[in-house]
């Protein structure tokens, strides 16, 4: 049997020794229609395991799951006996004996139904254990005790009292040297101090009770409370100081790197522009050169226009010229060219045949008369017989200079051309032979007439060849010094377009500049006061973060121990803690002037009610200086989130302020005491963007058993309490 207020770890104390003797836990489940039935049938699973599955059986049974006496009598039968009359009929007997038999065998015990039976009951006496946790506090501890005497005289009574001053010093230094504060003997203190804090609150619950006839007891539980809540609110304080102050650091710099980059750009736009005015100039330069060489081409390209006409006109002329002298050429080819046929047909027999001739016939003599003037030969016979006897004969006809027929030779030969019967046909009826020296003969002759005509034209064509050969090289050479200048002009085009693409980045990077330090600078001298506001604000969070072990250290303890206290013995105990703190050398900080209206310490009189504010911001009640107080808002809660609070329907009093900071900061499921609804009010309007469902205990399906730690403002629905009656706490 484990006795001691709530909280002084009866619970906790037999789970840990029923997990060192290897003992299963087993306790109540709870609903809102648990009654006896369901208690027996709970005892009957804690004899299957104890006596039918032989386990080791822990049954922890805490005061609040005593729902009637039944369950007290039946723990009394249990203990005096091991066994409960009535709790098994036959029916379920039958299924213990059936699955008993086996072990009792093997064990060599008889297996008659009342050996059977007997060893249940023994192996279930042996293997259960019964844990009661109960409560000194009242008569109902004392009447159980007169009424079923068999709970003192079959169990072992382990009475739970104060934890010694060494055991509250062992626990805090165990948890604290694992955090952060400085050092060992920082540890050190704030563990002395943890101590002196529990102290404290134990004499000021005894005053309580004395003055006021209201208990509120302290238990290991509040302590414990204490220390952990202490290390998560310190670790998250830190970490949200830690961020606020690297953001305002974070601005600061950004500043100093703004102010930094002002200053760049006002150089870089100061050097900019003497660059921009060369580029201007340099630009000018060279749309005027460009024009100018523009203007050249175009002259020269006119100029070029004309000389090409002009050669069109003498190519033309040339042409025509060309074609007049084929055209009488073309008339006596065909002649020449009958007359070279013939002379090709002539061989060495046909030659003989006119050399035999002793006298020639006429036509035969003046056809060799002819050949022999064209061959400036002396016009006779026996030339002409010599001529015909070279070997050569016929091709010094066939390669005769018939081009250049001497004048004399053409007048001379006018003679024998002018003879009605020298021709061909004529020829031929004399000999055959002479027939193709006639048609050569003739052939010369019109040829040498033809190409004194032509030659003129000859000389003519040569001569507008050179000319326009001489036309075509000075075209050339315009065309040359044309094709320069407008490689000259694209080249300067090219290079005017990069200097108007580069002076425009230029104007543009210009403008761009000057207007982002326009705006640079605005904005930097909007921000130059909140730059020096951000390096103050830092300062002091760097200070904060020192004080921090001290400031959470009494929001934690107000959290843990101030719920249930009155605003004068609020006061007392934080003015205790303070010294206390302050003896230890703990640091803690000052309330900033812009603390809002809430601060444990701050007397809202005994009378103070919702609608009653009570004294200002920074009354901290009779004789306590405000260096003196702490703020327990100031220390936890943002002033948005008191804003918020106050729209959501909490009074804006500094102790419904602190109160609302105990129901959301608590670790433990707030108890609040609410004649007005007020908490009610408000707790469903701060939970309802978590979409707060409220139940009754009325309400089906709803089950009771251990509170869970977590969430406390949106359980705190059902109930809570508050030092003054009509106060939120």
């Amino acid at each position: 049997m484990l006795v001691g207020v709530g909280g002084s770890g009866k619970q906790s104390l037999a789970r840990f020794a029923a997990f060192l003797a290897g003992a299963q836990v087993f306790t109540l489940e709870l609903s809102r229609v648990y009654g006896v039935t369901d208690w027996r049938e709970d005892l009957k699973k804690l004899y299957r395991l104890a006596g039918m599955d032989g386990k080791p059986v822990a049954f922890l049974l805490p005061e609040q799951h005593i729902l009637a006496d039944s369950f007290v009598e039946d723990l009394s039968n249990l203990l005096s006996s091991g066994e409960i009359t009535g709790l098994f009929g036959m029916e379920e007997r039958e299924k213990v004996y059936a699955e008993l038999r086996h072990w009792a065998v093997a064990q060599g015990l008889d297996d008659t139904r009342d050996a059977l039976w007997r060893a249940f009951i023994d192996r279930a006496r042996e293997n259960l254990h019964v844990v009661l946790a109960l409560s000194p506090v009242g008569e109902a501890f004392r009447d159980r005790c007169r009424r079923f005497p068999s709970l003192l005289a079959a169990t072992t009574l382990d009475w739970f009292s104060e934890w010694p001053q060494e055991a509250l010093l062992s626990v805090s230094t165990r948890f604290l040297e694992q955090q952060e504060l400085g050092g060992l003997g920082m540890v050190r203190a704030m563990a002395q101090t943890c101590v002196d804090i529990h102290t404290a609150v134990v004499e000021a619950a005894q005053r309580f009770y004395l003055e006021l006839r209201r208990r509120y007891y302290v238990t290991p539980r509040s302590y414990i409370d204490l220390i952990h809540l202490y290390t998560s609110l310190l670790a998250a304080r830190r970490q949200e100081t830690a961020v606020a102050r690297e953001r305002l650091l974070s601005g600061v710099a950004k500043l100093t790197t703004t102010n930094s980059t002002v200053e760049e750009m006002r150089t870089q736009l100061r050097l900019l522009q003497p660059v921009l005015a060369d580029k201007t100039v340099a630009t000018q330069r060279l749309l005027e050169q460009v024009t100018y060489e523009q203007y050249e081409a175009e002259r020269v390209r006119a100029a070029v226009a004309g000389e090409e006409a002009d050669v069109k006109a003498q190519a033309a002329k040339l042409a025509a010229l060309k074609d007049e002298a084929q055209a009488d050429l073309e008339e006596v080819l065909p002649q020449l060219e009958a007359a070279e046929h013939s002379l090709s047909a002539l061989n060495k027999t046909d030659i003989i045949e006119i050399k035999t001739f002793t006298k020639p016939p006429a036509l035969v003599q003046t056809t060799m008369e002819g050949v022999c003037i064209l061959l400036q030969e002396k016009p006779d016979w026996e030339t002409a017989k010599r001529l015909l006897g070279e070997t050569t004969f016929i091709k010094r006809l066939m390669d005769y200079d018939r081009d250049n027929i001497p004048d004399k030779v053409v007048r001379n030969l006018k003679r024998v051309i002018d003879d009605p019967t020298f021709t061909p046909d004529q020829v031929a009826k004399q000999s055959k032979a002479a027939q193709s020296l006639c048609l050569w003969v003739r052939a010369m002759d019109t040829y040498g007439r033809v190409i004194r005509v032509v030659e003129p034209k000859r000389a003519a064509l040569a001569t507008a060849q050179e000319r326009l050969g001489a036309m075509n090289g000075a075209l050339a050479a315009k065309q040359q010094q044309l094709a320069e200048l407008e490689g000259k002009v694209a080249a300067l085009q090219e290079s005017l377009q990069s200097t108007q693409e580069e002076l425009h980045s230029l104007q543009q990077q210009a403008e761009l500049s000057q207007r982002r330090l326009e705006r640079a600078e605005k904005l930097t001298g909007a921000l130059a006061d909140e730059s020096v506001r951000w390096q103050s604000v830092s300062e002091r969070m760097t200070a904060t973060l020192h004080s921090l072990v001290g400031d959470v250290f009494l929001a934690a303890a107000a959290i843990s121990y101030l719920g249930a206290f009155t605003g004068p013995y609020r006061e007392q105990l934080v003015r205790t803690w303070i010294g206390r703190c302050r003896a230890a050398a703990i640091p803690i900080s000052i309330p900033p002037p812009s603390t809002p209206a809430s601060t444990i310490g701050a007397t809202s009189g005994p009378t103070a009610t919702a609608g009653t504010a009570g004294p200002g911001p920074h009354s901290y009640g009779p004789g306590i200086p405000a260096h003196e107080t702490f703020s327990l808002a100031a220390t936890l809660v943002s002033a948005v989130e008191i804003r918020e609070w106050g729209m959501q329907g909490l009074p804006t009093d500094s102790l419904s302020v602190d109160n609302g900071v105990l129901v959301t900061r608590g670790s433990r499921w707030p108890l609040c005491i609410d004649p007005q609804d007020q908490a009610c009010r408000w707790i469903k309007a701060l939970e309802l963007k978590n979409h707060i469902r409220v139940l009754r205990m009325s309400d089906a399906h709803v089950t009771t058993g251990p509170a869970s730690v977590g969430g406390a403002a949106s359980a705190a629905a059902a109930a809570s309490a508050t030092a003054s009656p009509d106060k939120i706490a």
